[in-house]
């Protein structure tokens, strides 16, 4: 008899616990009890490693709106401190590895998806497999080895992607629309520091650029990152000579895509009288497409406060950007000598008018 006695008093303590767990999970809206990241009351450290500073500020302008939309009070319920790296990956490693160690936030936010990148490496180094990373608008997340499928990073990462070959199709089909005689398509390539995201993006542009009749005429810079870098580019830019290029494409790469080079490309575009497209919705060319920085930086903040609430990342899915944008700078139409067609106009989201 008390062979079956105690077994039976043993089920129903866990039958009567299962149920207390069950009831509290339904007051919880139906979800067993997370622990919050850090305790309520206690202002949330967001620690954001920046790749390109300038170029990104999109992304962080509406992480940090999105956080305000949420309820989060800067300097109250949440604190940002931003670490840049202009361009270099150690750095970005190094800084990641110092928030770590020395607690100096509770989540990292990659920006782009490089920071990220560092910021996992960091923490694999230290063997922390909990600390949680965001990335903003890594352009292949799969190859960054961020994580391991969109459903589930299978770690303790999760962001908002973009499509890179979505867009560079895109970018090209404008391009080649502004000017259908076009041949040959001019790029600039950053040799020295040829990064997952930038090697992705030349890849992408030498598959899907022939397919619309561009023959690639490309430039290779080995200077490195900062004001070398932008001054190596420029006087590339200054060297083509006219009938050189008939279009001219921006390449991804902390060299090629650096905040300094802009002036030297939006001055070349004008000289030789050719259309231009600079990804990031800089001044000075012909046109822009790309996603909305501040809606993916608004898109990210969901997701922070789901971590903030004690979601962990692999947990929740990692998202695509949701929303682009289409400029037109007529401006620059206007001083190069192009019309832009009327079918192009018509789904820009906006149209900078000749001065």
């Amino acid at each position: 008899m008390n062979k079956l006695v105690i077994p039976l008093a043993i089920l129903v303590i866990i039958v009567v616990g299962a149920l207390v767990w069950s009831q509290q999970g339904v007051k919880n809206g139906g979800e067993a009890t997370v622990t919050r990241l850090v305790p309520e009351g206690q202002p949330v450290r967001v620690a954001i490693i920046n790749y390109l500073p300038g170029i990104l500020d999109g992304p962080i302008r509406g992480l940090k709106k999105g956080m305000t939309d949420l309820g989060y009070e800067e300097g109250k319920d949440i604190m940002y401190t931003q670490y840049e790296a202009v361009g270099n990956f150690d750095k970005m490693v190094a800084d990641a590895k110092d928030v770590i160690q020395n607690n100096k936030a509770d989540v990292i936010v990659g920006n782009p998806g490089e920071g990220a990148q560092a910021a996992l490496k960091a923490a694999q180094e230290l063997g922390n497999t909990v600390f949680p990373i965001l990335y903003m608008l890594s352009f292949d997340p799969l190859a960054m080895k961020l994580i391991n499928s969109f459903q589930s990073s299978g770690n303790q990462v999760t962001g908002v992607a973009v499509d890179l070959s979505y867009l560079t199709g895109r970018r090209l089909e404008f391009l080649r629309q502004m000017a259908p005689n076009a041949k040959k398509l001019g790029i600039i390539v950053g040799v020295s520091v040829l990064d997952i995201t930038a090697q992705k993006g030349l890849d992408e542009v030498l598959k899907q650029a022939p397919a619309l009749g561009f023959e690639i005429k490309r430039y290779d810079t080995k200077a490195f990152p900062g004001p070398s870098g932008d001054a190596d580019v420029a006087k590339i830019a200054e060297s083509i000579k006219p009938g050189e290029i008939d279009a001219f494409y921006r390449m991804l790469g902390p060299v090629t895509s650096s905040p300094g080079t802009i002036a030297a490309y939006a001055k070349m575009g004008e000289r030789l009288k050719i259309p231009t497209e600079f990804f990031g919705h800089e001044p000075g060319s012909l046109f822009n497409y790309d996603n909305d920085y501040d809606d993916s930086g608004i898109q990210l903040a969901t997701l922070l406060d789901k971590v903030i609430k004690g979601v962990k990342p692999t947990d929740i899915p990692s998202e695509n950007a949701r929303k682009f944008l289409f400029r037109l700078d007529d401006g620059v139409a206007k001083r190069i000598g192009i019309t832009v067609p009327e079918a192009l106009r018509s789904i820009a989201t906006e149209v900078i008018p000749a001065k």
